[in-house]
């Protein structure tokens, strides 16, 4: 039977756009009315593929003090705004009753001493682990340390690729057998110095091996303060200071992000009266699908956008990974924790979007998503070859929004349709071929093979 082809009538601007970003041309197709569809060829480079998502920033340490008994407010109290520092008084509480005549036993001021100790073990215990993640160790089983891009008392920013690990898989592609390559940037949680090398370039590592570390001023200094603050606290709460004005202090240095009573009200104890925050570091909670979240680790690079200052990324990492994940449509997400250092003008509450590159090849053939068509859970492209068209089955690697790796079916060079068809016909009936859409699911939705994950939508593409 003699091939049919149908083909959709492509806008002059949607040519125009489809030109400029895959280099197709616009061909005149022989059968009746002379229909237009646009082709490109299979091209050889890079493809990358990214897990995405959105979320807002929060400050990576915050709390909220509250009153440790009930009192008269007094003192100067600080400002929205205002910096303050571990340890430091915000306002003074006078102890008495509501009615205002009656000062209340001492044992309140023995509360509020109970109360800063434990405040101030927290905040010690926080900067210890800070101190401990300084130790860069090894995110995946079996990886090759790369060249060391940093020498011993050599100053690193936070952010700052250090070293760069690789792990190779073995593949089978089409028959050929190879390695695939996958890097692992070890970056610097936090600006200081590196104090010592523990892996050499070359060196085959395990999972969580100590590869350097890193030495903070700015860390040591704080949990010098905190020891300070924790040990004045006990032994005051030890010999006890007999008053009954009860100081409000913060745990933490940072910014006071609110202030919720005014100095001459009577508070009640465990009322809140501040929100201090430390902004020198900040947390994004984001959503991970099943299919993605073995594919993260902590400490995997992420970069950051945030739409409130646009043209600029930020370097994080994941901080952490929740074991825990919930159930929606079937389908189980977990929650990943991003750590970054904010650049000047990025707040708390801003929206930000967050990516995460999960596989990279190099040297593949690729065609755009739009030439990927699905029938029966199985892909074709459609292969324009002396002026006949064939829809050929291929088989298909990792994706982004803009490539799809082709690792069978296709040979470099060769001429493929892109244009949405709505029907094509052969011998053995009508196809019904629908376009891989950018970033689809796995199986027979549009993305790489179930198993390997899925890019999100909008992900950005490799250089090639």
């Amino acid at each position: 039977m003699r091939k049919r082809i149908l083909i959709a009538v492509v806008s002059l601007a949607a040519v125009g756009a489809a030109w400029g970003l895959y280099g197709h041309r616009l061909l005149q197709g022989s059968g009746s009315g002379g229909q237009l569809y646009l082709t490109t060829t299979v091209r050889r480079g890079t493809v990358t593929q990214y897990v995405s998502a959105d979320g807002n920033l929060r400050p990576y340490r915050e709390a909220t003090i509250t009153a440790p008994a009930g009192g008269m407010l007094g003192g100067s109290l600080p400002q929205v705004g205002q910096t303050v520092y571990g340890g430091g008084t915000l306002a003074s509480l006078a102890a008495q009753s509501s009615s205002g005549g009656t000062t209340l036993p001492a044992s309140f001021t023995l509360q509020a001493e109970q109360l800063q100790v434990a405040q101030d073990r927290h905040a010690l215990a926080g900067v210890e682990q800070q101190l401990a993640g300084l130790t860069l160790r090894a995110p995946h089983w079996y990886l090759n340390v790369g060249t060391f891009q940093v020498q011993p008392g050599e100053q690193v920013q936070a952010g700052q690729t250090l070293v760069n690990l690789h792990s190779a898989l073995p593949v089978n592609s089409g028959g050929q057998f190879g390695y695939q390559i996958t890097k692992y940037p070890l970056t610097a949680p936090v600006a200081g110095t590196v104090e010592q090398i523990y892996a050499r370039q070359g060196q085959w590592v395990k999972k969580n091996a100590p590869i350097l570390r890193l030495k903070s001023f700015s860390l040591d200094q704080e949990l010098a303060q905190d020891r300070l603050t924790l040990a004045k606290a006990e032994y005051q709460l030890a010999n006890g200071s007999g008053s009954s004005t009860v100081p409000v202090q913060t745990p933490l240095s940072g910014t006071v992000l609110a202030v919720d009573a005014s100095a001459g009200t009577y508070v009640q104890a465990g009322a809140d009266l501040f929100t201090v925050a430390d902004l020198r570091r900040m947390t994004m909670q984001i959503d991970v699908s099943e299919l993605d979240v073995n594919r993260l680790a902590p400490g995997d690079p992420v970069q950051v956008s945030v739409r409130a200052l646009p043209g600029k990324s930020i370097t994080g990492r994941i901080g952490s990974i929740s074991p825990l994940g919930t159930v929606s449509n079937g389908v189980a997400v977990y929650q990943a924790t991003v750590v970054l250092t904010p650049p000047k003008g990025v707040l708390p509450g801003m929206s930000a979007h967050a990516r995460i590159r999960v596989a990279q090849k190099s040297g593949v053939l690729y065609v755009p998503p739009l030439a990927i068509h699905v029938r029966g859970g199985k892909d074709y492209v459609l292969v324009r070859s002396g002026g006949a068209i064939r829809a050929v089955q291929v088989q298909v690697g990792i994706a982004d929004s803009s490539r799809v790796e082709v690792t069978r079916g296709v040979t470099l060079g060769e001429t493929v349709l892109t244009s949405s068809l709505s029907t094509v016909s052969n011998s053995h009936g009508p196809l019904n071929l629908n376009g891989r859409p950018a970033g689809g699911g796995p199986g027979g939705q549009g993305g790489p093979p179930a198993g390997k994950g899925t890019p999100p939508a909008g992900a950005g593409g490799g250089a090639g």
